[in-house]
């Protein structure tokens, strides 16, 4: 299987892009030929494919599948080392969709990007941080010096916590917990097992406060059933809290541990 090259190539300009970690890199076709394969109906919504493969979500069943990409697709990840970026598939080798059922984030599905850095046209530094910003370049903690007309912040993803800590208050923020993530103990996703996506489209312990997040795909499936919790709440129809004593435990955890 080849990987994705529907993209325009302009090799006269000069990218460098700083990787401080690892990422799970999926080639698009590889990835859904052999995701889709034998699995669904291939005429299903794409919006819908969560809800109809959630037991491919479990790690153990996607361990094989990825193995399986790993080996289809060697030339692609071992051109992506050599130019310097780092990529691998989870903690325990269990791909996309878990690591992004765990932290929402540290997953990049090709759509040409990983043939310009393969071919040279984007430079990757890994491993390193930014040490100085100056007027017209970046100097990392190497010391190393790249010039750049451009320099773009992307820093990653922050936890749902921290970003009700900055609207709201630290205190909902704690009295919440995590957002996102299932318990699993990994990175990013600290214990213990919930069972189910944290806070997310459901009750919360704090009155009146309600998320939603995701990629267009998620929102369009779960908006639905939130609108129908809220209904649910404004008839005075009951809709509990699941699981209120996870709360207790998440509130002496932080993503700084």
């Amino acid at each position: 299987m080849a990987p994705s090259r529907d993209f325009q190539s302009e090799p006269q300009h000069f990218q460098s892009e700083p990787q401080r970690k690892t990422s799970d890199e999926a080639a698009s076709s590889p990835f859904q030929n052999t995701l889709h394969s034998n699995i669904i109906n291939p005429e299903s919504p794409r919006d819908t494919l969560p809800a109809i493969q959630r037991e491919f979500w479990e790690s153990f069943l996607e361990i094989p599948m990825y193995q399986q990409i790993a080996k289809d697709d060697k030339d692609f990840y071992e051109g992506l080392e050599k130019a310097g970026f780092k990529s691998d598939f989870g903690e325990d080798g269990s791909g996309l969709h878990v690591r992004m059922t765990r932290r929402a984030g540290g997953y990049y599905i090709n759509a040409g990007a990983s043939e310009l850095i393969t071919g040279g046209q984007i430079k990757v530094k890994s491993g390193l941080g930014v040490q100085e910003m100056r007027p017209s370049s970046v100097v990392f903690t190497d010391g190393s010096e790249v010039k750049a007309d451009l320099i773009v912040y992307a820093t990653g993803y922050k936890n749902m916590k921290e970003f009700i800590a900055m609207l709201i208050s630290p205190e909902v923020a704690d009295k919440v917990g995590f957002v996102w993530g299932l318990g699993s103990d990994t990175h990013s996703d600290p214990g213990p097992w919930a069972r189910e996506l944290k806070n997310m489209w459901k009750p919360l312990v704090q009155p009146n406060l309600w998320l939603t997040g995701g990629v267009f795909m998620f929102n369009r499936q779960m908006s639905r059933f939130l609108a129908i919790q809220l209904k649910a709440r404004m008839e005075n129809i009951s809709t509990p809290v699941f699981w209120p004593e996870e709360q207790t435990i998440l509130q002496a955890l932080s993503l700084d541990k």
